[in-house]
């Protein structure tokens, strides 16, 4: 199943409050933790509103702030929610989603971001062998970020690999955002590691894909 993809503004004022109630201070580290855009973490076609976690507490840690608001836009509210207790069986893996939330748990549901960036890698493109160190990637301009790389896989240019082998000065190219607590930032990858990440995002919609089928 797909998580939904509803998205919002975050009412920071509203969080910044909640969070200065619940735990009674909030410090400048603190704010960069709140994400910048709210995105539903249940399943797609779920009943009721949407939902987003925005802050774990830290005197409460069986809770966590979540941001409720409704499909048609008509406003939002902060609700301090249980953690769902539901265990993945036979993987040591908790559900990520409150307690008796809409249908599936957070281990069924598939990123419908992470799954675009998961066909883009099976492209024939990405799948040939890494270019030689002795021939130059294609023109372009300097790595910054999606303005500068251009769409995924569009041209290669000397650079650190974020995934596996870890090399520098190979030719990457830039695969998308990746999302740290202080926010997002670009990502880029060798040919050989983004044929390998390729591979393993396959085989895990393939699964998911089993796992739903079986569970209807």
């Amino acid at each position: 199943m797909r998580k939904c993809t509803a998205a919002a503004e975050v009412p920071h004022r509203d969080v910044f409050l909640a969070i200065l109630a619940g735990q009674g201070r909030v410090s400048t580290s603190d704010l960069a933790r709140i994400p910048r855009k709210l995105r539903c973490e249940l399943g797609l076609w779920h009943e009721g509103e949407h939902a987003d976690h925005v802050w774990d507490w830290d005197h409460r840690p069986s809770h966590a702030l979540w941001v409720r608001w409704s499909p048609d836009g008509a406003g939002s509210r902060l609700e301090s929610l249980p953690w769902c207790e539901a265990a993945r069986p036979a993987r040591d893996e908790a559900c990520t989603l409150y307690w008796e939330h809409d249908h599936h748990h957070s281990w069924e549901l598939r990123d419908p971001e992470y799954e675009s960036l998961a066909r883009w890698l099976s492209t024939t493109r990405l799948r040939t062998a890494r270019p030689a160190s002795d021939t130059p990637p294609p023109d372009r301009p300097a790595l910054g970020g999606p303005a500068a790389a251009g769409a995924p896989g569009e041209g290669w240019a000397p650079g650190r690999c974020w995934l596996y082998c870890g090399g520098v000065d190979l030719p990457v190219t830039w695969i998308g955002p990746v999302r740290v607590p202080r926010g997002d930032t670009p990502m880029y990858a060798c040919a050989d590691c983004t044929k390998r990440l390729a591979t393993i995002a396959e085989e895990e919609i393939e699964r998911a894909d089993r796992e739903s089928l079986a569970s209807r």
